[in-house]
């Protein structure tokens, strides 16, 4: 498996990871939170809590809480290289379930194996992530994904091109 380098870990603090050094610690306690309070969570639906608790929490309190940086993608906005981060986060934090299958594809949805430490979280981290769970964990993957393609921040952005947090301020849906 890849690892992170030095470049996916932010060595510039900038508008593309919210003016936040990468902390590794915090996005694993933010997927185990959400992936313990949804039902079924699937990564298109993670990808969006992500990016819109980051986006958020940096309008709110300018700066990012997990410093990921975003890009464009076909469902929306995604993390940079967010199959690899699954990918380390797999069995030692989280595991995944496939859920059904439809025409070969499989819809497989995250399992948290072990609780959050919330204690990490600023109490403005933890607000922005209260938030973001009551808005969107009633809403499908779909529907959170057509959401995001409302946003300015995926609107004006290039495919595959990195997202700036300074779009954040445009947030429509959050």
């Amino acid at each position: 498996m890849q690892d992170l380098t030095p470049k996916d870990t932010n060595e510039v603090l900038d508008e593309y990871c919210g003016y936040t050094q990468f902390n590794y610690e915090k996005l694993v306690n933010m997927v185990l939170y959400f992936a313990l309070s949804v039902e079924k969570l699937y990564k298109t639906k993670l990808m969006k809590f992500l990016f819109y608790s980051d986006f958020v929490n940096f309008r709110n309190n300018t700066v990012s809480i997990t410093g990921l940086k975003y890009l464009k993608n076909y469902y929306g906005p995604t993390p940079v290289r967010y199959d690899l981060l699954l990918g380390i986060l797999s069995d030692k934090f989280i595991t995944f379930e496939v859920d059904f299958i439809v025409n070969s594809e499989e819809f497989i949805y995250i399992k948290p194996i072990e609780q959050p430490c919330l204690s990490i979280f600023s109490k403005e981290e933890l607000k922005t992530m209260k938030y973001i769970l009551n808005s969107f964990k009633n809403l499908s993957s779909k529907e959170i994904s057509e959401l995001s393609h409302k946003e300015k921040a995926w609107k004006i952005s290039k495919t595959k091109e990195l997202i700036s947090y300074e779009l954040a301020e445009d947030l429509k849906c959050a």
